[in-house]
């Protein structure tokens, strides 16, 4: 979804941009985008939670990705799904990628220090070797 996609999912659904910022992490390894979006009437963030339940990305030459919620009680249960890889070595990158950044999910919502990506990276990738057929 492109940022102007975005902005007018958010329009659609009543809110405005109060802020946008981006930076730059990790040698220049990480991309964080951080949007603080506003809303007069309460009810639009259900709203808006509702038609993000699922998103989809398409990525040129690395299959694509959706992003799945569901609540579990107090909970909410996030499925990151990424389809159609082009063969076993990215698959083995996007895995331990895709795995890190919901450990790093983890330890942030859970108010935690996450581990080095880079460094959970590499060792789940010989992991994710062990694990996936040849």
């Amino acid at each position: 979804m492109s940022e102007e996609e975005l902005r007018t999912l958010l329009a659609q659904h009543g809110f405005t941009v109060a802020n946008l910022g981006y930076r730059i992490t990790h040698e220049g390894q990480l991309f964080e985008y951080r949007m603080v979006i506003r809303t007069v009437d309460p009810n639009n963030t259900a709203r808006l939670a509702e038609s993000l339940r699922k998103l989809a990305i398409a990525w040129n030459n690395s299959g694509d990705v959706s992003f799945e919620l569901e609540p579990r009680g107090e909970k909410v249960l996030l499925t990151v799904i990424h389809r159609r890889l082009p063969d076993r070595s990215t698959m083995l990158k996007v895995s331990a990628g895709w795995h890190m950044h919901l450990d790093v999910l983890v330890a942030r919502a859970s108010g935690e220090e996450p581990a080095s990506f880079w460094d959970g990276w590499a060792r789940l990738q010989k992991e994710y070797d062990k694990r996936l057929p040849a």
